[in-house]
């Protein structure tokens, strides 16, 4: 894993657990 993939990981990881798969799909995307 690069480190943009595992920034995209931690980031959507995150954002799960305050939103759902559309909020970490759209921070992967930023």
């Amino acid at each position: 894993m690069d480190h943009a993939s595992v920034a995209c990981y931690k980031c959507s990881f995150e954002i799960r657990n305050t939103s759902h798969m559309l909020a970490d799909l759209v921070a992967c995307k930023i």
